[in-house]
């Protein structure tokens, strides 16, 4: 279950918003606009990758959006976690899969 809690919370910081901004992009982003908030969301990834912990009390995604506080949300960051948890939240966050496969910090700088 403590996967399970992780990858959600993953997926509400970073998963979701990423489809709802560059696949849904109902703002009508460009290409070159969207370059921001790539740089701003490492930024909060690199962060959240110091203090994986704090992903069970941040308000906003990593791209500085509010993120709705649903029942969902509300289950995932509540308070009464194990220390298992914090293994959980920090192997999520810290693994290879996680920052390569979503983020790219191995591919070369453009």
């Amino acid at each position: 279950m403590l996967q399970l809690r992780s990858l959600g919370l993953s997926g509400k910081f970073l998963t979701g918003p990423w489809m709802h901004i560059f696949y849904g992009n109902k703002g009508g982003l460009t290409n070159l606009e969207t370059v921001l908030l790539m740089k701003l969301s490492i930024q909060n990834l690199m962060s959240l990758k110091e203090h994986p912990l704090e992903i069970l009390t941040k308000e906003k995604d990593a791209f500085n959006e509010t993120m709705l506080e649903d029942a969902i949300l509300c289950s995932l960051q509540q308070t009464l976690y194990s220390p298992k948890m914090t293994e959980m939240v920090e192997s999520v966050h810290n693994s290879q899969y996680f920052f390569r496969r979503n983020i790219g910090f191995n591919r070369p700088p453009i």
